[in-house]
């Protein structure tokens, strides 16, 4: 009896899948065209998501199938043949990740071997592209993504959007000279080992190269021509640019720095010295005004010392503008000035309940420590440790340990986040069991410092409790009017079975989150860090109003705020007058009102607030640094 021929469908890039069998499931019979079409359709998708779970790429590209090709019938098991036969021709590959740190229970990745690397790192035709900018037209109309997209929200909006979105950029030459077409010559070189890299490893090396190579091929694209960002907002009302192109505002150290605003004008003094700020914080290096010169004059050849600091590129770019502005101080230029929030979530508790338990050390007293927030902790649970392991909890190493968990603890985090990360962190220089002992000392040590916190945490959980029975999505009220919202259901578990053309099983389960029924512990879990997202949004969106009706330039990426370095002092100054005006109610208490009046229930009082003033940041210095 003679073998069935194997038929090869010619795909895009010179990939190559058999034809499948007669009678398979999703497209139909020996449908040689719409196999080539649903395939070359999962191939434009897939090197987009390398080093993405199995369980999540198999239904996403099921979805688009079924979006896209009207003939498709069953998008899954289209996406699933398509991973299994990717796999088994070599142009993926599968490895196995523990689910959680101290699980056995593993889950699927797939990351593209070298040949769809390369692939992936030339592609541009699927990159959403800024706008070009067209004399004075009006941005596109705010969108608010999985939320409640309805024009009153919209309203509250739209003007935030419309001002950020006015503001033109172009290609920093300067930066884009210096890294050349591939940046070889002054990025470090990424390197993908299959066999000695992780999972976790290759799949952020394979992100960066991504970004890196996406970067230098817009840079081609929107050369010497102007362009602005479009923006969206999420369910909480925070702001995103609705681009993948590479080069945005609020990307990486490359990304960022590719682009440069349009908008200049002439340093003040205080400009100048605004300037000078900015370039010590992107370096974090002690440099003379004359050696920061010397540095942009002469990038290459001093290339190993600038390349030092933290943010080597943003610092170079500034460098550059210090040098103009020492050749000529009439110059116009386009130097922006970053202001951060410190621990910004930790700013927002505080507020919201008054307390004063870690404020001195989030540039919220009159008081300024030497240390800050996280070298405070470090500190302090550094002789709860094990001696053994103490120098985790050490100098800048212990710094580093302390600002991840303090971070998410303020968001809501749990046990499990602070294990996920100090197991990440250090899992080469210590065994499981010692991390998960020091996880376990830093997670409680921060219930006992931020205690105030934690009652507003309980609140909030025993309220969502209440107010999500029955509901699969929860509504809130910002100060400034939005409506935010969560979704959150159980879903449910759909396994899908592909027979492969070499006559093996290849299966996939995941959850459908496309059902309704309300999942009310998801909802208790999430709304106090999505609370506190919202206020961080509401007041980003407050500063903004403020610096549209004064015709200054803003740029935002979600807790740090930019503008002219001239207007340096005016912004912070909005910020601060902006937060304090945001908390001059009880929120916590107008929270509780808004849902007893829409959710007709009985709600527990919200924690007693405590004695600290939120009004005396008025006359800080360094609220945001």
């Amino acid at each position: 009896m003679s073998e069935c021929k194997v038929i090869l469908l010619d795909l895009i890039y010179g990939v190559q899948l058999p034809l499948p069998r007669g009678g398979s499931n999703g497209v139909g019979r020996s449908m040689i065209y719409k196999w080539t079409e649903a395939y070359n359709v999962c191939l434009e998708e897939i090197i987009e998501v390398d080093g993405e779970y199995v369980h999540n790429i198999v239904p996403t590209l099921g979805e688009i199938l079924n979006k896209r090709l009207d003939y498709v019938t069953d998008g899954d098991n289209v996406a699933n043949r398509f991973i299994g036969e990717m796999c088994d021709h070599r142009y993926l590959r599968v490895y196995l990740e523990w689910k959680k740190v101290y699980s056995a229970e593993r889950q699927r990745v797939i990351t593209l071997t070298a040949m769809l690397r390369n692939l992936a790192s030339k592609v541009t035709d699927s990159m959403i592209q800024p706008r070009k900018a067209n004399g004075d037209a009006r941005p596109r109309k705010s969108e608010i993504r999985r939320g409640l997209n309805i024009k009153d929200n919209k309203a509250v909006v739209q003007d935030v959007s419309d001002h950020v979105s006015n503001l033109r950029f172009q290609i920093n030459q300067f930066i884009h000279h210096l890294v050349h077409e591939d940046g070889s010559n002054i990025l470090e070189p990424i390197v993908l080992n299959d066999k000695e890299d992780t999972p976790d490893e290759l799949r952020e090396k394979a992100q960066k190269l991504r970004i890196r190579s996406r970067a230098l091929a817009s840079c081609g694209i929107w050369d010497k021509k102007s362009f602005w960002f479009p923006q969206f907002f999420d369910s909480r009302g925070r702001i995103y640019p609705a681009t993948t192109a590479g080069i945005a505002t609020n990307g990486d150290d490359l990304e960022a720095s590719l682009i440069e605003p349009k908008y200049t004008e002439k340093l003040t003094e205080d400009g100048y010295e605004a300037l000078l700020e900015t370039l010590r914080g992107y370096s974090e290096q002690d440099w003379s005004v004359q050696k920061m010169v010397k540095h942009a004059l002469n990038p290459e050849e001093t290339k190993e010392e600038w390349m030092t600091a933290e943010k080597p590129l943003k610092y170079i770019a500034n460098a550059k503008y210090l040098a103009r502005y020492m050749e000529d101080s009439d110059a116009e230029l386009p130097c922006f000035v970053p202001l951060d929030g410190r621990a910004s979530a930790l700013q927002h508790w505080s507020a919201l309940l008054r307390s004063d338990a870690v404020t001195k050390y989030i540039g919220m007293e009159e008081e300024e420590p030497e240390k800050d927030m996280y070298e405070y902790y470090r500190d302090i649970v550094h002789p709860h440790i094990a001696t053994e392991q103490q120098w985790i909890m050490e100098g800048s190493i212990g710094r580093k340990a302390a600002k991840k968990p303090v971070m998410t603890f303020a968001y809501g985090g749990k046990l499990s986040s602070t294990e996920e990360y100090i197991q990440k962190e250090f899992r080469r220089k210590a065994t499981g069991k010692e991390l998960k002992e020091v996880s376990t000392v830093l997670y409680d040590g921060l219930k006992d410092l931020l205690k105030d916190i934690t009652h507003g945490f309980e609140w909030v959980t025993k309220v969502a409790r209440i107010i999500s029975q029955g509901r699969e999505r929860v509504y809130w009220q910002t100060p400034d009017g939005f409506i935010a919202s969560q979704r959150k259901v159980k879903p449910k578990e759909v396994k899908v079975k592909t027979l492969l053309q070499n006559g093996n099983i290849f299966e996939t389960s995941y959850l459908d989150y496309e059902v309704t029924t309300p999942y009310k512990v998801g909802h208790a879990n999430a709304l106090s860090p999505n609370i506190i997202h919202s206020l961080d949004a509401c007041h980003l969106r407050m500063v903004c109003r403020e610096m549209k009706d004064r015709g200054l330039p803003v740029i935002f990426v979600h807790d740090s705020f930019a503008t002219h370095v001239n207007h340096r002092e005016e912004l912070y100054q909005i910020i601060k007058e902006q937060f304090v005006l945001m908390y001059n109610e009880n929120v916590l208490q107008n929270l509780k009102d808004f849902w007893e009046y829409n959710y007709l229930v009985d709600l527990p009082e919200p924690p007693e607030l405590g004695d600290y003033d939120v009004s005396k940041i008025l006359d800080l210095d360094l609220f945001f640094t």
